[in-house]
């Protein structure tokens, strides 16, 4: 799994852009491949979006963030941590 960023205020070049790196550097058929969005809505848009374009949308899921990372931290920690320092309550600023 590699990292890609791409930055745009165009929905639609950036969806133009990950449909062709995924037809350029296909995953392999049975890992999924994530794609981090910021919102439910927008992961619901690209699954159709990539879905009017190649006919269907498998093996592709879109975590928000924060489950992301915490999927990423639990890989490189290895099980579960019981006080991940990325939880909303130790991030939080008290004044």
């Amino acid at each position: 799994m590699s990292f890609h960023l791409h930055t745009s205020n165009r929905l639609e070049r950036l969806t133009d852009r990950l449909v062709a790196l995924m037809s350029r550097d296909p995953a392999p058929p049975f890992i999924p491949e994530p794609i981090v969005v910021h919102h439910v809505g927008l992961g619901r848009w690209l699954k159709l979006e990539i879905a009017s374009r190649w006919g269907g949308c498998i093996g592709v899921e879109f975590p928000l963030p924060r489950a992301f990372i915490a999927r990423v931290m639990d890989g490189l920690v290895g099980g579960e941590n019981p006080d991940p320092g990325y939880e909303r309550n130790t991030l939080q600023w008290h004044l």
